[in-house]
């Protein structure tokens, strides 16, 4: 089965799709996450790419850091 979560998106929603997909068994078809696409994304210091497949971050929640900075950066208000 082929799941498509990300695609243009922060890497905050990436990582999500990344730990969903990864607790389904049939998930066997690659999606595509564009990272490259982001300019200033607020994940610090990204995925992991190995093999060519994402590693599941294994830290707290999502297992990602979010970059203040970058978020302040583009805050509105």
């Amino acid at each position: 089965c082929w799941v498509q979560m990300g695609g243009l998106c922060t890497g905050v929603m990436a990582a999500y799709s990344v730990h969903l997909q990864a607790t389904l068994a049939n998930a066997i078809l690659p999606c595509d996450e564009l990272p490259f696409t982001r300019e200033a994304d607020v994940v610090a210091d990204g995925l992991v790419l190995e093999a060519g497949h994402f590693i599941v971050p294994s830290g707290p929640g999502l297992g990602i850091k979010v970059d203040m900075e970058v978020v302040e950066r583009y805050r509105v208000a």
